[in-house]
C-alpha cells in the first residue's frame, strides 16, 4: 500500500504555487498552505497525514456518539434532561428526529452502513436548523442552531470520506483470509 496521493502549495495565493506530493518532501522543511515552516515550530506534518485516517474514526465515533445521545434522551430518558421521555409522545418533528438521532448516531459511532447513515443524519440535521432554529433568528449562537450546523457537515464530510480504518465497515469490507 502507497503513500497516499497528498499534495500541498507551499504558497496558497500565489498563483501556479508549485504543489509538491509529500512522499517527495521527506526530510525537506515542510511549510503549510500559507507559507509557514512547520518544522521550525516542532511540527512533523507526515506523521499528521499519516494518523489522519485514525483521527478521521474518532471523529466519527465521537460525533456517532453525542448524536446519539439525543436520540437515548428523547427515547430513553437518559441522560434526564429537559427533553428526557419527549419522543414517545411524537407531537412535534423534533421527536421523529429522535429516531434519526437514536438509529443513525448508533450505526455511525459504530461505523457501520456510515455513508448512508451519515447521508440521512446530514439531512435531518438541516432540516431541524430550518425549520426549528432559523426561525428563531439569523444567527446560529443566538438560535441555538448551531450544534445542528456542525452535525450537519460533520456528517456530510462522512458521507465523502467515509468512516475510518476503525469501523465496522472497514471489517466487513476486508478480504477474507484463506
Amino acid at each position: 500500500m502507497g503513500a497516499p496521493d497528498v499534495t500541498c502549495a507551499t504558497n496558497f495565493f500565489a498563483r501556479n504555487a508549485p504543489v509538491t506530493p509529500i512522499a517527495e518532501r521527506k526530510g525537506q522543511c515542510q511549510t503549510d498552505c500559507l507559507g509557514i515552516n512547520m518544522g521550525a515550530i516542532g511540527v512533523n506534518t507526515d506523521r499528521l497525514t499519516a494518523l489522519a485516517p485514525g483521527a478521521r474514526s474518532v471523529l466519527r465515533i465521537m460525533s456517532g456518539l453525542l448524536f446519539l445521545e439525543h436520540g437515548t434522551q428523547k427515547f430513553l430518558y437518559f441522560p434526564a434532561g429537559q427533553f428526557s421521555g419527549f419522543g414517545w409522545t411524537f407531537s412535534h418533528p423534533a421527536a421523529f428526529a429522535g429516531i434519526v438521532e437514536l438509529v443513525c448516531g448508533a450505526l455511525i459511532a459504530l461505523g457501520l452502513l456510515t455513508r448512508p447513515a451519515a447521508f440521512l443524519a446530514s439531512g435531518t440535521m438541516a432540516v431541524a436548523y430550518f425549520l426549528g432554529h432559523a426561525p428563531q433568528g439569523f444567527w446560529p449562537a443566538n438560535n441555538m442552531g448551531d450544534a445542528a450546523i456542525l452535525y450537519c457537515f460533520v456528517f456530510l464530510y462522512f458521507v465523502f470520506a467515509g468512516p475510518g480504518p476503525i469501523s465496522l465497515d472497514a471489517v466487513l469490507r476486508r478480504p477474507k483470509a484463506g
